[in-house]
């Protein structure tokens, strides 16, 4: 029996998305290597504050952009690889 989605009934479980555009390769090759995902395990602190405790204990020496996700998920990219490595140092 095939699996069909709610969405699309005549969607076929295997189905792939393609995208042949060159720009979303090199992005995908520069967020492996400058971002890490981290969720936190607990209390969820502010942008602010977290902005504070990645400078304080980390140091890094270029600049990390934080997106905040849902359910205590957050992104950090890095500008410099080094800063992203000194973490798991």
């Amino acid at each position: 029996m095939k699996s069909r989605s709610k969405y699309n009934p005549k969607a076929k479980k295997d189905s792939k998305l393609e995208i042949q555009d060159p720009r979303v390769a090199v992005y995908r090759d520069y967020m492996q290597k400058h971002t890490i995902i981290c969720k936190f395990m607990g209390i969820w602190p502010t942008e602010k504050a977290l902005n504070w405790w990645i400078q304080a204990k980390w140091k890094p020496k270029g600049e990390i952009k934080l997106q905040l996700g849902s359910m205590g998920f957050f992104i950090e990219i890095f500008d410099l690889i080094e800063d992203r490595y000194i973490i798991f140092g």
